[in-house]
């Protein structure tokens, strides 16, 4: 079976660029050009060209195989010694690098008053050009069946003796290798089980609308023979000439011509099993099965028939009949499918004579699945049409295990009862739409189905490819969004007084002015450089960031803490108990990353000296005292103010969307007592909690973007909401503290910044977080099985590898003690998470269940387990609520359970109560 993929030239020339401009990877060593030290810090495509020569110079060797499951191989010894010459699909490529000197690398350190930093200035002085690298495009089949695009330079380009430093750089991109699965892309138009490749090849020709790059894929079964192996090689020399191919693109941007005998053979098939279903069996009884076959056009149709018995329908005698049904394929826009079938009963002569009068009731309304018992026959191979996405998107640089997740799960829904409805127009005649989004963080939206018609006995589906033209890549762009401003003292409540200090710098992606966190091409780190025996550099893994100018080693050493989240994310360094020489004159450092998105250097300017010691005794009693009394206020406020109000300190920057992690403690409670928390801005109930673990308990809140409060209250038992102006006439009020409070309080504060969303394959009710040397690993597991699925290093949303079990151990997932189950439930008519008592959920034992619908219950628990003490109650999410933490890094699933979303932890810091601010205020 042939299948053909069709791309414009202007398609073909996109991908090739981003497959080069994926493999710019900078070295941490600088280079000498033109007297100045530089460092590469971009790449910039100038031209490509698209040409097949008319000279052969390669050979294309037949493969076959025998056997399901035999490795492919060439078909006999006679054709692997006398190959087909063909001449390859050739690009000429042009371009240039970018780079920046060291001085202007220094100049571009400096932090703005607005937190950001300038980019260092490209000196056009220094660009390399790079001319004329000629590379050859050929398709290969490897011995799994699986197609792989490989492009490789076969001539260096001019100018790349002219800067040593320019041969690093080409290593990169003299050989790219792109594997196309296309199992999933074309399983329901082959054979089952038949979906691998065995011959694959690519050309070009010229079309109506221009250049046309042809690719052409031989699926297994082929013939076997002598015979049929020469006549399978014609095909293939005809193909590499361009003899007798087309173009069926009609205007679009890309095409793919499908066989369609397994799809007719697989619409059939339902087809049966819906005449077999009860409800058609009662006025028709098949004789044969159904048949298929494709009627060409635009739009493009597909005629079934049956025949059988229509029973007790002429005074009670059968009469025999063929059914017959017309599916036409048709667009109603970018990936919206329309579905429309008519339906005709074609009595036999002979027994329709017989009848006087023929008593049919609405004969054709088994044939109208509604969406409530699943997609109709005539619809759902029609949706696993658009799985032909899949490889140009793979070639484009999409991750083949997301996007077929995203695709899988797109059809999916479109199988539930939510989906679309069957619309009848006339009694035999129905039609049914089938939307469909294909989204994930490389592609957007820039592949649409809009159109399908025929070529030569072949389905065509085809449309558009909007990716952008992308000449260079975006650069790094860092903001110091928090600085050394102050310091704190790690416990206030400790007589051991050591101080912290912290700072943040945001690094985000600055495409042409704008912060993007999803960019266009994943980012890759720079090459570290050492010197081999003889003394020349070579590649010795990979370079990230190095730390500059630490005069005493303070910010690399033990009294240090340093965290990196990847980018888009944060580095984070706090200083804790710093030596004496540190303390007495702070000192700044310089930060300087190698990125495929640019080399860049930010000076991190000095904290502060922390506060000195007491020098005298009174001194010393004053401190005390102080320490005594904001110690007390933590503990007081609640009993004096009826309130407790908290503001949220690590403000985000401008632009930057973090979600709040709120952590409160509450201590001193007696069983009956009930912790409520509300936010401080709205007055909005947020939980509430009694003593979880003797007479303490812990409230975790997770507020979105959407949800973020500035300050949150914390009252008690009937104590309801206090408005701002009573909280703060109470606080004017009150008097000297001299007595400690029933209630100890403290509360953390944590700025969790979203670094990537994950679309599942199947829903999931569980959820645990790994991290690895390599990367995280996320295990999601639900009624389908257990996902894991392996992220990049530093690109948390960039999938490396996946897996599917069905057979795994139940997940431990993390939650703040095993005594208590975490329950999803509806409670005055919204959803809340609860936490119920572990002795319900241990004697529930075999009856737990998890629940595939997430937006009624999390866990399905045994009604046992339902009549058990309620000891917290959430209005918004806790940390547990299907989440898990792996060092610096915490992940959730959504509501739903279909997606998970991977944040970075920032600094975690503990605060006083909003008191100081409110007695100073007008």
């Amino acid at each position: 079976m042939i299948a053909y993929l069709h791309l414009k030239d202007d398609v073909f020339t996109r991908i090739v660029q981003l497959q080069v401009l994926k493999q710019f990877r900078p070295v941490d060593q600088p280079f000498t050009n033109k007297g100045m030290p530089c460092y590469f810090d971009g790449v910039e495509i100038l031209q490509i060209a698209l040409d097949v020569p008319e000279a052969a110079t390669s050979s294309f060797v037949l493969n076959n195989t025998p056997n399901v499951g035999v490795p492919i191989a060439p078909a006999e010894p006679y054709l692997q010694s006398h190959p087909l010459p063909f001449s390859p699909l050739r690009v000429d490529f042009s371009m240039q690098l970018l780079l920046v000197s060291d001085a202007a690398l220094t100049a571009a350190s400096q932090v703005q008053p607005d937190g950001s930093y300038p980019f260092p200035v490209r000196d056009p002085q220094l660009t390399i050009p790079l001319a004329h690298a000629i590379f050859q495009v050929t398709l290969v089949v490897d011995a799994g069946g699986v197609p792989q695009l490989q492009i490789d330079m076969v001539q260096d380009p001019l100018g790349a003796d002219m800067f040593a430093g320019a041969e690093s750089i080409l290593d990169g991109v003299r050989s790219i290798s792109i594997p196309l699965p296309l199992a999933d892309a074309f399983a329901d138009a082959l054979e089952p089980g038949r979906s691998r490749v065995l011959n694959a090849g690519l050309t070009r020709t010229e079309g109506p609308g221009g250049g046309v790059v042809v690719f052409r894929l031989e699926f297994e079964p082929a013939a076997q023979g002598a015979a049929s192996d020469i006549a399978r090689l014609r095909e293939w020399d005809a193909f590499f000439h361009r003899t007798g191919l087309s173009s069926p693109l009609d205007g679009r941007d890309w095409a793919i011509e499908l066989p369609t005998d397994s799809l007719l053979r697989g619409i059939a098939a339902q087809l049966d099993a819906q005449l077999d279903s009860a409800d058609v069996r009662s006025y028709f009884e098949r004789t044969g099965d159904a048949t298929g076959s494709l009627v060409e056009g635009h739009p493009p149709e597909f005629y079934f028939s049956v025949d059988g018995i229509l029973e007790s329908v002429c005074g009670g005698l059968d009469v025999q009949a063929r059914i017959s049904a017309t599916a036409t394929l048709t667009s109603q826009g970018p990936n919206v499918a329309r579905v429309s079938v008519d339906i005709g009963l074609h009595l036999d002569a002979w027994d329709s004579f017989k009848c006087t009068v023929l008593s049919i009731l609405n004969p054709f309304a088994g044939l109208i699945t509604t969406v409530d018992k699943g997609l109709p026959w005539f619809a759902t191979p029609v949706v696993h049409l658009f799985l032909v996405l899949i490889p140009i998107a793979r070639m484009f640089g999409a991750d083949d295990i997301v996007l077929t997740m995203a695709l899988k799960q797109a059809a999916a829904e479109l199988n539930k009862g939510s989906g679309p409805k069957v619309v009848r127009t006339s009694p035999s005649t129905f039609y049914v739409d089938l939307p469909f989004s294909v989204q994930t963080s490389l592609l957007q939206n820039w592949l649409s189905v809009d159109d399908y018609g025929t070529n030569a006995g072949r389905l065509v589906v085809r449309g558009a490819f909007t990716a952008p033209d992308l000449k260079t890549l975006p650069r790094l762009q860092g903001t110091l969004v928090d600085p050394f401003e102050f310091w704190s003292l790690v416990d206030r409540c400790s007589t051991n007084r050591k101080w912290t200090t912290s700072a943040t710098l945001d690094l985000d992606v600055d495409k042409d002015g704008t912060i993007v966190y999803h960019p266009d091409v994943p980012i890759a780190w720079g090459v570290h450089l050492v010197p081999d025996a003889q003394g020349k550099l070579v590649a010795a893994g990979n370079a990230t960031w190095q730390l500059l100018a630490d005069l005493q080693g303070v910010y690399a050493g033990p009294r240090a803490l340093t965290h990196w989240s990847g980018i888009p994310g944060s580095f984070d360094v706090e200083v804790t108990d710093p030596p004496p020489a540190f303390a007495q004159a702070p000192y700044p450092f310089r930060l300087r990353f190698f990125t495929s998105f640019g080399v860049r250097e930010y000076a991190i300017p000095a904290p502060p000296p922390p506060p000195a010691p007491p020098a005298t005794e009174q001194e010393v009693i004053a401190l005390e005292a102080a320490r005594i009394s904001e110690c007390y206020i933590f503990t007081s406020l609640i009993d004096i103010v009826k309130a407790l109000q908290v503001v949220w300190i690590p403000d985000p920057p401008d632009g930057s969307e973090v979600t709040q992690h709120w952590q409160i403690v509450v201590d001193g409670l007696r069983a009956t007592d009930r912790v409520h928390v509300w936010n401080g801005d709205t007055g909005e109930p947020l939980a509430e909690a009694g003593a979880l673990l003797g007479s303490r308990t812990e409230l975790s809140l997770l507020l979105p973007p959407a949800r973020a409060a500035t300050t949150l209250q914390i009252t008690m038992n009937d104590d309801g909401f206090l408005p701002a102006r009573a909280y703060a006439e109470r606080l004017r009020a009150l008097p000297a503290l001299s007595a400690h409070g029933t209630y100890s309080t403290r509360v953390r504060q944590t700025r969790l910044r979203a670094l990537g969303t994950i679309a599942l394959f199947a829903p999931a009710t569980e959820l645990l977080l790994q991290q690895r040397l390599d990367g995280l690993r996320v295990v999601a597991q639900g009624a389908h099985g257990t996902t894991s699925i392996d992220t990049a290093l530093g690109a948390t949303a960039h999938v490396v590898g996946y897996t599917l079990s069905h057979d795994a151990t139940p997940l431990r997932v993390q939650s703040p003690s095993h005594r208590f189950a975490v329950l999803r439930e509806r409670h005055d008519d919204r959803d809340v998470v609860v936490l119920r008592g572990s002795h319900d959920a241990q004697s529930r034992g075999a009856e737990h269940e998890r629940s595939e619908d997430r937006a009624h219950a999390l866990r399905r628990e045994s009604h046992a387990h339902e009549a058990g003490a309620i000891l917290a109650r959430y209005n918004v999410r806790p940390w547990y609520d299907c989440g898990s933490v792996a060092g610096p890094y915490f992940a959730q699933l959504d509501e739903a359970g279909t997606a998970v979303t991977i944040f970075n932890r920032g600094a975690t810091r503990e605060v006083p109560p909003e008191i100081g601010r409110v007695l100073t205020s007008p």
